[in-house]
């Protein structure tokens, strides 16, 4: 698909039941700190406390006019131009590259628009595709949180890794040749 087949559109209230269908879902809980199952009061109070919050932005990521995913702009620092990213594409059947594009844009939204000069992201062990994802848009490791989150009777690790402002400039380009046919 084409660049203009692609955005990212805020959350509002009438995206809130397929939001959290996707959360709910076995696959997207599998990549989450918060892998139980969200009651739907609960993510009203979410959305609501997001709401006017200028360290939050959550957007739905659109893929040829339908609901693909989300994206979480979270913990914006405005004094130290950074954030985190939680990130995930919703559909089961996506097809290959919409995790791409729903990456690009969002660091589109955080570079270009917030202008912020540093996303971090915290990847919980296992998940194979976002570590994947984030590799190939430029993110270096920074760091391995030990045994750091529990899940079960299992404690697993968490990968951060950061992208810098001048590292996506130097990328986009050639980001955009490979995500965008």
């Amino acid at each position: 698909m084409n660049r203009s087949d692609y955005r990212l559109v805020p959350l509002s209230t009438a995206d809130l039941p397929v939001v959290l269908a996707w959360r709910n879902s076995a696959r997207v809980r599998a990549g989450m700190y918060n892998d139980d199952i969200v009651a739907a009061d609960e993510h009203q109070r979410w959305y609501e406390r997001g709401l006017g919050d200028p360290a939050v932005a959550r957007f739905v990521f659109y893929a040829a006019q339908l609901p693909a995913g989300f994206v979480n702009i979270y913990d914006v620092d405005q004094r130290n131009r950074r954030c985190l990213l939680g990130y995930y594409v919703g559909i089961e059947s996506a097809p290959k590259g919409t995790g791409s594009a729903l990456m690009f844009l969002a660091l589109e939204e955080i570079f270009e628009r917030l202008g912020l000069r540093k996303v971090t992201c915290e990847i919980i062990g296992g998940n194979a595709a976002s570590l994947r994802l984030v590799r190939r848009f430029g993110f270096a490791p920074e760091g391995r949180f030990v045994e750091h989150y529990r899940r079960g009777e299992h404690y697993l690790d968490v990968e951060a890794h950061a992208l810098f402002v001048d590292d996506w400039r130097t990328r986009k380009d050639n980001l955009a040749a490979i995500t965008f046919e």
